[in-house]
């Protein structure tokens, strides 16, 4: 049975370590347990010198030497894989066989050769040009990154992961990863813009015209169909109209028009009717200007996508 104090003086390990000492109740064994993992592949020396005493004040004889070294893993972790990934029920199942496939509402899922050190995962990994997302570690070797909001559309990125990421042996990647991509997210299009059989627009730019007839005044009624390649929800048919307006374009003195209704005959096809157009008198001819609002804050359906840029569609009201 050994004097605890003095034993506690004469062990020593080099590098030191912050651990826990206990002894067992005869006092004759002494269990160090670490705080914290203990560098990976390196060489520890321990001591015992003979200022250790047992409980009869009898010393050590002579001193105890040992050394170890922690080279049980020395296979440094790796990216093995990356998939698109979407959460079924409590499960993460694969979406697709590349990046390339990553759709809005899905996420990227990272496996590595073997478990992670859950420490730095957060900061370990990022998406370039930068997107704002989540990190976490959904089993011990696969990690996934989901996005705040939708990928952005025909978008060239870039996948990277740190090479400070651990494994639970503590040893560092050693080397970025980076990969490549292109969501599979499109931007949304305008396929159709109508108001009779006779009087269409099919894939609209800028600045074309769209001669239409106009209700007699002074109702002034006029529908517009408007055909997109994307579906709308329930949330992004109710914010159609916060990327859609009709509004005066020539001259500058007809009275504005004024939304009456919206339609859905289908998913991604809405039926707009404004009022209080005026028709053409010549030699006066008058236009309207229909505004379809891009960007991430225009125009977008239920997938997240949106028009790369705004259209403008000259509505010229026929006499």
């Amino acid at each position: 049975a050994m004097d605890r104090e003095s034993v506690r003086e004469a062990v020593s390990l080099q590098p030191s370590i912050d651990c826990t000492r206990t002894w067992n109740d005869e006092s004759d064994e002494l269990i160090l347990t670490l705080e914290r993992p203990l560098a990976p592949c390196a060489m520890y020396r321990w001591s015992l010198g003979t200022g250790a005493r047992a409980q009869d004040g009898a010393p050590l004889a002579y001193p105890r030497t040992g050394s170890f070294i922690t080279d049980l893993d020395s296979d440094a972790p790796r990216v093995i894989g990356t998939y698109p990934m979407i959460l079924s029920g409590a499960a993460w199942i694969t979406a697709g066989s590349d990046l390339n496939d990553l759709e809005n509402g899905q996420s990227i899922g990272i496996r590595f050769s073997e478990a992670l050190d859950p420490d730095g995962i957060a900061t370990g990994i990022r998406i370039e040009p930068s997107q704002s997302g989540m990190v976490q570690l959904a089993t011990p070797d696969l990690v996934l990154f989901t996005p705040n909001s939708g990928w952005p559309p025909e978008c060239p990125m870039h996948l990277v992961v740190s090479p400070d990421i651990k494994d639970l042996s503590g040893l560092c990647m050693g080397g970025e990863y980076r990969e490549g991509f292109t969501p599979a997210t499109r931007y949304l299009r305008i396929l159709r813009v109508w108001a009779e059989t006779d009087e269409a627009l099919d894939l609209p730019e800028n600045g074309q015209i769209l001669r239409v007839r106009v209700g007699a005044e002074p109702d002034g009624i006029r529908s517009l169909g408007i055909w997109l390649s994307g579906p709308f929800d329930a949330e992004a048919k109710a914010a159609f109209m916060n990327g859609v307006e009709l509004a005066v374009f020539f001259p500058s003195n007809l009275p504005g028009p004024v939304l009456r209704g919206i339609a859905w005959p289908s998913d991604d096809t809405a039926i707009v009717e404004w009022q209080g157009l005026r028709a053409s008198e010549i030699p006066v001819v008058n236009y309207y200007e229909l505004q379809i609002r891009g960007g991430p804050g225009g125009l977008t359906d239920s997938l997240g996508s949106y028009p790369g840029e705004d259209i403008r569609i000259i509505v010229e009201a026929k006499p």
